[in-house]
């Protein structure tokens, strides 16, 4: 994008929701710019490496009650890269400073 350039649609922030909100706008035949504070896109979202270790913070789960993420995924080419989560390994919500967990059906 130029300084000059004139976009239909500036979405304000990188991360999982500006970024698919800019991918159905571009799907729309829509010019898009996502402005994003920080020095790459993902949100809170991020893997780094270190050594020969991979370290996901962020959301590592994806909640198949939404099929529209899964289908999200799909059409992005992800979906061979989503797996169920290995038991006993259970999924929290933190609300109210509780931990509340989900049920097993509910995670990738």
């Amino acid at each position: 994008m130029t300084d000059n350039e004139i976009v239909d649609v500036a979405v304000v922030g990188g991360g999982v929701s500006g970024l698919s909100a800019a991918y159905e706008l571009k799907k729309r035949k829509r010019s898009v710019v996502v402005l994003e504070r920080d020095e790459r896109p993902g949100g809170v979202i991020r893997t780094e490496r270190v050594g020969e270790f991979v370290i996901d913070a962020g959301p590592d789960a994806l909640l198949v009650q939404k099929p529209a993420a899964v289908a999200l995924c799909n059409e992005l080419g992800l979906g061979d890269r989503l797996f169920p989560t290995k038991l006993p390994r259970t999924a929290f919500i933190l609300r109210n400073g509780e931990l509340h967990p989900l049920p097993g059906a509910s995670v990738l």
